[in-house]
């Protein structure tokens, strides 16, 4: 079993191991927020050898920021196997859109994203997604009435593990405008492309532009930088504050 942490602040990718200084306090990088030991009675004594009640990997996976991989070689082969009709390797038993739609099917833990735009059909896939125990949070800027809609009361109501914030084209103008999808911070998709279905079809007609990344620390550096500080600026959590520490304690 492998653990993927992810900050429950801006959802940073952290890593398999959450370094922690010598009173067991760590911080994420990307946003800096502090995760501080709540000691009980006894850690108060601080007798020799006594670690935190709530040490930091337990306090993240009680706030819903463990992604746990049974397989982690097996899953990761999957996954490129997915994506294989968008990297060009097999052309043969789908198209580019197809290949989006495996990967998204293969997800274990959670799919992270940006976009200008999205359609209904891409929501449903997510939607169903969410489903199937997979944490999906995304930005969605320049986007038409309908889909604000969608994402904001029905989404909320129907789906705890989907969180998509979007706004509209006139409320747009400093918000992302980078596409970028995000599995299991194992693969990620990065270019031209919307996550529309116009836009995937068009890169299989090389009139947009789709990049694979399969490397994790890079995946993970362009993740928290182009998914992580917008989500702590623009997007919403509804399980916690926005607080520079965090006290651990059992919820």
């Amino acid at each position: 079993m492998t653990t993927i942490f992810l900050c429950p602040r801006c959802r940073a990718i952290l890593g398999h191991r959450v370094a922690h200084d010598d009173q067991g306090a760590a911080a994420c990088q990307t946003c800096g927020c502090r995760f501080i030991p709540d000691p009980c009675d006894y850690c108060n004594g601080k007798p020799p050898g006594h670690r935190p009640c709530l040490e930091v990997e337990a306090f993240l996976r009680e706030w819903w920021s463990a992604v746990d991989i049974p397989n982690l070689p097996k899953h990761r082969a999957h996954l490129l196997k997915a994506c294989e009709l968008v990297t060009g390797e097999d052309r043969h038993t789908g198209t580019v859109l197809t290949g989006l739609f495996r990967s998204l099917a293969a997800a274990k833990g959670f799919v992270h994203f940006t976009s200008w735009g999205i359609s209904h059909l891409m929501l449903g896939a997510l939607k169903l997604l969410s489903e199937q125990d997979v944490w999906v949070n995304g930005i969605v800027s320049g986007a038409y009435t309908s889909v604000i809609q969608e994402v904001t009361k029905p989404t909320a109501d129907e789906s705890l593990m989907m969180n998509i914030v979007a706004f509209p084209p006139e409320a747009s103008r400093y918000k992302p405008h980078q596409k970028l999808l995000v599995v299991d911070g194992l693969l990620a998709f990065k270019g031209s492309a919307n996550l529309t279905t116009t836009g995937w079809r068009k890169a299989a007609q090389q009139r947009e532009m789709i990049e694979v990344m399969t490397d994790p620390a890079e995946i993970a550096k362009l993740h928290n930088i182009y998914f992580s500080k917008p989500w702590l600026q623009w997007g919403s959590n509804r399980f916690m504050g926005l607080d520079d520490e965090m006290k651990m304690q059992h919820m």
